[in-house]
């Protein structure tokens, strides 16, 4: 008799039928959250990619016909690059691309690695809601800061980081079943098919 792999219900397309619906509907609530969650990062990260960009060419263009300068083009790179940045911490997150040293890991027994793991997300996860609940109150200490031309408060750019590390928290949270369910706990998130592992795009 063949012995089977373990069940993966974060796979259902590689796996068989999950032994229990309780673990399957977690597994496909994990999987819209993080599918959600990957959506807005990508999102975000574009539009405030597209954004800087079109600052850049408007200032460009007024330099060249008018050799004049934009007073608030300056101010944009402090308003959407941590967005961009924090965007993209978060979908390297989803991904599985975050740098980590697993050779410790890969020499003790399955059932361990899958409760370290585990535990790591969990650890992750208070850390990250740690800092997004602490960030509130550096929110509300930058929100009489303005920038001098376009009068924008620069609680707007702290925002990105607070929920930045409340989707990582979540991110981690969402990590922990992966880990249990999955054939490799080290391996249970991974990029899309357009993304090789250790590539540069």
């Amino acid at each position: 008799m063949d012995r089977a792999a373990p069940l993966d219900p974060f796979r259902p397309e590689r796996g068989r039928a999950p032994a229990a619906s309780a673990s399957f509907s977690l597994a496909r609530l994990c999987r819209a959250v993080d599918a959600g969650i990957a959506a807005g990062a990508r999102t975000v990260m574009v539009a405030a990619f597209v954004a800087l960009f079109a600052t850049v060419t408007i200032e460009v263009c007024v330099r060249y016909f008018t050799a004049s300068s934009l007073p608030w083009a300056s101010e944009m790179p402090d308003l959407l690059f941590p967005w961009a940045t924090m965007a993209g911490i978060v979908l390297a997150a989803q991904w599985g691309q975050h740098m980590a040293v697993e050779f410790l890991l890969r020499m003790m027994p399955m059932p361990a690695v899958r409760i370290t793991a585990a535990a790591g997300h969990a650890i992750a996860a208070a850390c990250f809601l740690f800092l997004a609940w602490t960030g509130l109150e550096v929110l509300e200490i930058t929100a009489g800061e303005h920038m001098p031309v376009t009068r924008i408060s620069s609680a707007y750019a702290y925002l990105s980081m607070v929920l930045g590390f409340l989707l990582l928290g979540v991110t981690s949270l969402t990590a922990i079943p992966r880990a249990i369910a999955a054939r490799d706990p080290l391996a249970c998130r991974t990029p899309p098919f357009d993304i090789e592992e250790g590539g540069a795009g």
